[in-house]
């Protein structure tokens, strides 16, 4: 388990090569929600998403043998991006699997910064396995999206800079993909003289550590059909599991509807172009599941804004619709 000293270490780090993104207030919400609403827009940061806090991490905290040696990675975009600006700062050859259907967007800013991109797949378990196989082959180190300390170390800095900013933060609510953004905030979180309140949420369709935590053990379920594709997994990691299941106090899960109308409410309220997986957090809050942080300082965590541009017009669109047939409690978001 990752503890405060590993995110402080992985701060100093790799501070001089990320964003401190801000915290943005977006008081329209505070009625709908009960609570104080901030929010922590990842997407903002230097790839469009919080992965290249962990990637950053990991890659400089490699030997000069190992970075000679080359790193690969499996992502749907948002990890594949990270890794590739990190070996590119450090002159280090990457190779990226990502899965067939990943976004044209996210393909092209990985290979932008110099990577190698192979296509395999559509499932994270498949191309896990595969970056796994071509370590192995190639003698690459293998930099896993967040079955690594040093990667959720890396992530964890993000609850360092939303607690500098507002130290009166009483809980955090970040989206769920392999778990390693959610343990990350957990180990800054739980280390406060008095603990924040750790919130996940899922996409109903991939509810891999809501089963599993309902069942006791880390399980595989069936296949996830969701806009989210940051959080296509059909396992829960059996690394990550026992780290949510002692430091996450909630594991919440939203619908694809309630997505595209966070993505929409994000980009009306505050101006921010959200991917579905980063939504997540908002959808919940929506969806009113976050009701038990009434009266609470709440910070959403926005994990990445990588999408293309066509899809976002048409999922705003469809969101903007599911809006409007709201009753009058949620007026903030109709036209």
């Amino acid at each position: 388990m990752i503890e405060l000293a590993d995110v402080l270490a992985a701060r100093q780090r790799i501070a001089p090569y990320i964003r401190h993104t801000p915290l943005l207030r977006l008081e329209a919400l505070d009625q709908l929600a009960g609570f104080q609403v901030y929010v922590k827009p990842e997407n903002l940061q230097l790839t469009g998403s919080f992965k290249l806090r962990g990637a950053s991490n990991k890659i400089f905290s490699l030997s000069a043998e190992e970075k000679q040696r080359g790193v690969v990675a499996a992502s749907s975009g948002n990890h594949a991006q990270g890794v590739a600006a990190a070996a590119a700062r450090c002159g280090v050859d990457a190779l990226i699997v990502m899965p067939e259907d990943a976004p044209a967007v996210k393909i092209a800013g990985t290979q932008s910064y110099g990577a190698k991109v192979l296509l395999h797949g559509h499932l994270n378990s498949e191309r896990e396995d595969f970056a796994r196989e071509l370590a192995a082959e190639q003698g690459r180190v293998l930099v896993h999206p967040y079955e690594d300390d040093l990667v959720m170390a890396g992530q964890g800095t993000a609850a360092l800079e939303i607690l500098q900013d507002e130290p009166e933060i009483t809980a955090i609510v970040a989206s769920v993909g392999g778990g390693g953004l959610l343990c990350g905030l957990a180990a800054v979180a739980k280390s406060q003289p008095k603990a924040l309140t750790m919130v996940g949420v899922e996409p109903t369709a991939a509810t891999r550590y809501g089963q599993s935590r309902a069942a006791g053990k880390p399980l595989t379920i069936g296949a996830a059909a969701t806009i989210a594709d940051g959080t296509r997994s059909t396992h829960a990691s059996p690394v990550n599991f026992p780290l949510i299941e002692a430091q996450v106090d909630a594991l919440l899960d939203v619908d694809d509807e309630m997505l595209k109308a966070a993505m929409y409410a994000y980009a009306k309220l505050a101006k921010l172009v959200v991917e579905p997986s980063g939504a997540l957090p908002l959808a919940a809050l929506l969806s009113e599941k976050l009701g038990f942080l009434s009266g609470q300082q709440v910070c959403l965590v926005i994990s990445g804004g990588n999408l293309d541009l066509g899809l976002y017009a048409d999922l705003l669109a469809e969101g903007a619709s599911i809006s409007n047939q709201w009753d009058r409690r949620k007026h903030i978001l109709r036209k």
